[in-house]
């Protein structure tokens, strides 16, 4: 059922937020009495598909943290890695802003999305300030400068007509962003 879900989810124009408990029964065809079994509205619907996003991206930034190389090196593996999950749900991601909107639905959501994804780069820029290999002063101002430009840059792609190219975001970005942090 998860991954019908969360193909359903891709295949929807609305297919974050918005969509309905319905709708998404019907795309994933999956009987509506057994939606209402699992999930007792849209907003548990939506924080279910927005989890299954976030643990698809901690696995990704979590293997890059964790790879080998400098830090500076795993750093740019950290922003593909972030770029590649944004492009596999488009709609969750574009959606997410509208998400943080409502901490009084999604905050568990959002709580989670900081522990399994900022919170290892966070620890990843901090293990780079440590070992000289970045020059950063302000590391909350630095996770924003970071968060802001991979969402920026992919939010503009995922509203153009042509599909997102995260190798190519990644490849021009990260040498931006390191060189920002003023990575040896």
């Amino acid at each position: 059922m998860r991954a019908r879900l969360l193909e359903a989810s891709a295949r929807l124009e609305r297919g974050g937020v918005d969509v309905s408990v319905d709708d998404m029964a019907r795309e994933a065809e999956i009987p509506r009495a057994t939606m209402y079994y699992y999930f007792s509205g849209r907003d548990d619907l939506v924080s279910f598909l927005f989890n299954e996003k976030i643990e698809t991206m901690a696995s990704s930034v979590q293997a890059a943290v964790e790879g080998p190389g400098s830090v500076p090196e795993r750093l740019e593996a950290v922003v593909g890695a972030l770029f590649t999950a944004m492009s596999a749900q488009p709609a969750l991601c574009l959606e997410m802003p509208m998400a943080m909107q409502k901490p009084e639905v999604f905050g568990p959501t959002l709580h989670h999305a900081e522990a399994t994804v900022l919170l290892p780069i966070r620890d990843l820029l901090s293990e780079g300030i440590a070992d000289g290999s970045l020059e950063i002063d302000d590391l909350d101002a630095a996770m924003g400068l970071l968060q802001g430009a991979v969402w920026q840059l992919a939010m503009g792609e995922l509203l153009s007509p042509t599909p997102i190219d995260p190798e190519r975001l990644a490849g021009t970005s990260a040498p931006m962003l390191l060189g920002a942090f003023g990575a040896r």
